[in-house]
């Protein structure tokens, strides 16, 4: 399972998007990480990410 600081990166990542456009060498960089972390194990699949964000959520609803 990954960290939490891991996830709120990815988050952030996401987030900022709508804020500047993305050079090719910027994204190509960031494909390079996400293909390191992969062969690492240090990724983490949409199922398991879901699970976490509903978790997260129904959490938060309470």
């Amino acid at each position: 399972m990954q960290s939490r600081s891991l996830i709120e990166e990815r988050y952030t990542m996401i987030a900022d998007l709508d804020s500047k456009p993305y050079t090719v060498e910027e994204i190509n960089a960031m494909i390079d990480q996400a293909e390191r972390e992969s062969a690492a194990g240090l990724g983490q699949d949409s199922e398991e990410m879901f699970r976490e964000l509903e978790e997260e959520f129904a959490l938060g609803e309470q």
